[in-house]
């Protein structure tokens, strides 16, 4: 841009010079504001709360992910790790170590005759015996 033909309005050139270059920057960076108007892929992370650790570690991840990969945003949500209850319940209550079989192979006879079933599952025992003597009682045939 020229200051040809503005130098009477009383202001030195200098001055005039300067408010040009930074009418000249704001200009820019509105127009490379718009053309930065990409979709940002944002990621979700879960992770366990220990305290302010915890805060200064995400932000951290956060800094390091806006600098090598501007177009992802970065979030972390806190779960809680150790409570009184998930620490005394469990002894409270109990455990029976043979009710939380899992992936197993069971046999199951049938009562009117000799027949007998063999099957395999990945869920708990109980939950499978209970789901077979369920279909006994509707008659089912499982």
């Amino acid at each position: 841009m020229s200051l040809s033909g503005n130098t009477d309005n009383g202001y030195p050139p200098y001055i005039m010079r300067k408010g040009v270059r930074e009418g000249e920057l704001i200009t820019k960076r509105l127009s490379q504001s718009k053309q930065k108007m990409t979709p940002v892929r944002t990621i979700y992370f879960t992770m366990p709360y220990y305290g302010r650790e915890s805060i200064i570690f995400t932000a951290h991840v956060k800094k390091a992910c806006k600098r090598l990969m501007p177009l992802v945003k970065v979030n972390f949500a806190f779960r809680k790790t150790l409570t009184i209850k998930s620490a005394y319940l469990p002894l409270l209550k109990g455990n029976d170590a043979s009710k939380k079989l899992k992936k197993l192979v069971y046999k199951v006879g049938c009562k009117n005759c000799d027949r007998v079933y063999v099957g395999e599952t990945a869920r708990e025992r109980k939950t499978k015996m209970d789901e077979h003597a369920r279909d006994v009682r509707n008659g089912k045939v499982t």
